[in-house]
């Protein structure tokens, strides 16, 4: 199963389809909760350098790395500051990062999030999050030729897609 699963990530699966005919749109695939399983995340976030443990650090928010300090003045009249924020998360030890983004990794919140994204793509959501997360999304997200947003399991194949081109892009 788990093998059917990646090889569903691979070859034709996250190719683009070609301009001359419309994908199908009622194919299975994973959503993005099952893609970011804990048996898949956690093993990753023990093998990642420092280096990737504080980059992943930087992608939440500020108050998350204040609280495991017990700092709650920063937390008490607003949002802390990314400068708070970057802060805190270099006063942690590396054990402390990898034990806070593994409770991250673990937590039902992110599921549910994961899978409200989902659900959004599936919806039509694609040219929106994709605009606004900056992906590099085939066709802006729409149906080639046409002006009507891709839904189903195509959008959140074209999601991913996306999501690893602007990956490669952005560290040339």
């Amino acid at each position: 199963m788990v093998q059917n699963f990646l090889q569903s990530l691979t070859g034709s699966n996250l190719k683009s389809q070609g301009s001359g005919a419309q994908p199908s749109y009622d194919k299975p695939f994973a959503s993005l909760a099952n893609l970011f399983d804990t048996n898949t995340t956690v093993p990753f976030l023990a093998s990642a350098s420092s280096e990737q443990v504080d980059a992943l650090c930087l992608q939440l928010p500020p108050s998350i790395f204040l609280l495991a300090q017990e700092n709650t003045e920063s937390l008490a009249a607003t949002e802390p500051t990314a400068e708070a924020g970057k802060a805190a998360v270099e006063a942690l030890s590396d054990g402390q990062k990898r034990d806070i983004l593994q409770r991250v990794l673990r937590s039902p919140q992110l599921h549910q999030f994961l899978e409200s994204l989902t659900n959004a793509l599936k919806e039509g959501g694609l040219p929106a999050l994709g605009e606004a997360l900056m992906f590099d999304v085939e066709n802006g997200g729409k149906i080639i030729g046409g002006n009507v947003p891709i839904g189903g399991t195509e959008a959140v194949k074209r999601f991913l897609e996306g999501a690893k081109r602007t990956v490669e892009r952005d560290a040339k």
